[in-house]
């Protein structure tokens, strides 16, 4: 049942650290949030909204590898099989 499930569920991960900055609309305390509390502090929005930008990517990529390996080792019994 984990083999089956864990495809959405991993995707349903990837999607909520996506989603994450429409949270902020609900004044969820996220990264956008301190970026733009950075932001009125230092004068350089473009440099600040790169470095999230960079942090989401980096977080997307590495949750998507994740799931892809966790998929591997839970269907190598069934590779096999074939």
């Amino acid at each position: 049942a984990l083999r089956i499930a864990l495809t959405a569920l991993g995707n349903q991960f990837i999607s909520l650290i996506k989603d994450s900055t429409l949270v902020s609309v609900i004044t969820v305390n996220e990264l956008l949030l301190t970026g733009r509390n950075i932001i009125s502090r230092t004068y350089q929005p473009m440099t600040v909204y790169m470095a999230i930008a960079f942090i989401y990517l980096v977080l997307s990529n590495l949750t998507a590898v994740a799931v892809r390996y966790l998929e591997r080792i839970q269907n190598r019994p069934y590779a096999k099989a074939r």
